[in-house]
């Protein structure tokens, strides 16, 4: 059984990143995965949006791309924790590294099956 919640590190706006530490614990889905994260990597793109770049949070010539509040982070290990009922191939207690393009499943890329190459993708880590 899951906790209700967890700490987590909550990007709010370019200026604005809590620890919060009664964070709501995501709902398991059926076809959900939930990964009790291990350790997370910080890369160039974490920290563009952590000093507020315009390609993420916008500017007078960009919409912003990231979806506050979000839980920073898109490059990371853990153990499943839950799986949802229609999940094969997955069980709590497997050992897990996560893709982290998040596909539409609907544009070109992704129907001739090159998902990785979604045009409207989403990342985790920075999308609520």
């Amino acid at each position: 059984m899951l906790p209700k919640t967890m700490k987590a590190l909550v990007a709010y706006t370019a200026s604005d990143y809590r620890l919060e530490s009664e964070w709501p614990v995501p709902q398991c889905g059926e076809e959900d995965v939930i990964i009790k994260v291990e350790g997370c990597g910080i890369c160039a793109g974490d920290l563009k949006c952590q000093h507020g770049a315009a390609m993420f949070w916008g500017d007078n010539s960009q919409p912003a791309w990231v979806n506050p509040p979000f839980i920073p982070g898109h490059e990371f290990v853990g153990v499943v924790a839950e799986v949802g009922n229609l999940v094969k191939n997955w069980a709590p207690g497997d050992r897990i590294a996560v893709e982290q393009i998040v596909p539409c499943w609907n544009c070109r890329y992704c129907q001739s099956g090159k998902y990785w190459m979604c045009q409207p993708h989403e990342i985790f880590g920075f999308f609520s």
